[in-house]
């Protein structure tokens, strides 16, 4: 029951990444600044929502620990969907890379629960990834740049 309850809150979490994009595009009419921002969300939601969830796997999983501090690898994740999430927010500039930067770095250390948890790192590498590409004004320029088929 526990595994199927885990597994629901999995694919309602990936559900609610993929969703992301065509809710806010649909309510956005400004697409430049807007696509980065949607990444950034979509990565933040993916990144925080698997993050929450091996957390609470871990925790109730795993009462007496040898190393507790793997415990603390998917709050990493967490942490830096809440930094993303205030890096989707504000304006372009120094401060908001510098948030997305943290946000990536700590989101990759958050994938190092996959050691633990497969999805967790999965989704915790592809958000850093989502962050990343938040940096760039123009995101579909990036993607088109890096087309092998180009």
């Amino acid at each position: 029951m526990a595994a199927q309850a885990v597994l629901i809150a999995v694919l309602i979490v990936v559900a609610a990444a993929a969703a992301v994009p065509f809710v806010w595009l649909e309510r956005t009419r400004t697409r430049r600044r807007r696509d980065a921002n949607v990444l950034v969300l979509g990565g933040a939601v993916l990144g925080g929502g698997q993050g929450a969830i091996a957390f609470g796997v871990f925790t109730a999983a795993t009462a007496d620990l040898a190393t507790p501090w793997l415990l603390l690898l998917p709050l990493l994740s967490v942490a830096a969907a809440l930094l993303a999430l205030w890096a989707a927010f504000r304006r372009e500039g120094m401060e908001r890379r510098a948030l997305l930067l943290v946000a990536a770095a700590l989101s990759l250390g958050g994938a190092s629960a996959g050691a633990l948890f497969v999805l967790t790192g999965v989704a915790s590498f592809v958000a850093a990834l989502c962050y990343l590409a938040g940096l760039s004004d123009n995101p579909r320029d990036l993607l088109r740049r890096l087309d092998p088929r180009d």
